[in-house]
């Protein structure tokens, strides 16, 4: 992929320069707005969040990109405690855009270590699409991302970062984290293969330059089974 896609869309994020801010304090929370540059995309990139005086937190990105895209999302990190895992969407199976004939949208449930499947080559794996809300639990309490409305997220997740799993040439090498590493997209590209060993993405699965992407979702912290199925 990376000879196709390049790698500058990897430290795009780490090197995003922030152009100007503001706050605004509103009826239902503390607004923050962000104008980056970051490379690759056209003009200036949106970061929006949301501080809701009810705990929520909604984050929202939006770019224009001037070339094609692997993934458009963020990354965070969570404590190891929170490991089991619920989601409403896709599954249970790892899924992708052109991939996801054989998942179902049902409430599944998984470990973390349960999520990922061990390539031969350590590659992206564990990812499913089309989730409405995904749920990570300690068993008492739990961080939950739920999509905007009439929208979905992808998700995925696993005790290693996206670097540690790209620098391991076999499976046992990947350097476990102490933390979870979790992945939320608004949009990721097929990952193609139809014919074995060649990429092979078909055009309808790509993520094409000088669209307008967009990801929003909030985050809350409760109480398991108190969020509305």
């Amino acid at each position: 992929a990376d000879r196709i896609y390049g790698k500058s869309w990897d430290k795009a994020g780490r090197n995003r320069k922030l152009k100007r801010w503001k706050v605004k304090l509103k009826p239902e929370g503390l607004q923050v707005k962000l104008r980056l540059k970051v490379a690759g995309f056209l003009g200036q990139f949106r970061q929006e969040f949301l501080f809701g005086n009810d705990g929520r937190m909604t984050l929202v990105l939006r770019g224009r990109p001037w070339r094609e895209m692997v993934r458009f999302g963020t990354r965070m990190a969570l404590h190891s405690r929170y490991r089991k895992v619920s989601w409403f969407g896709l599954g249970p199976q790892e899924c992708y855009v052109d991939r996801k004939a054989g998942a179902i949208v049902a409430l599944h449930e998984a470990d973390i270590d349960e999520l990922s499947f061990e390539y031969l080559k350590p590659q992206e794996s564990g990812n499913r699409t089309g989730v409405r809300r995904v749920l990570f639990s300690d068993g008492g309490t739990a961080f939950t991302f739920s999509a905007s409305s009439g929208k979905t997220i992808d998700f995925s997740a696993r005790f290693a970062s996206r670097e540690d799993i790209a620098m391991a040439d076999h499976s046992h090498e990947i350097k476990r984290s102490e933390d979870i590493h979790v992945h939320i997209d608004g949009e990721q590209r097929g990952v193609g293969g139809s014919i074995p060993g060649v990429l092979n993405l078909m055009r309808k699965y790509k993520m094409k330059p000088f669209r307008r992407y967009s990801l929003e979702f909030s985050i809350t912290r409760e109480t398991p089974g108190a969020t509305d199925r």
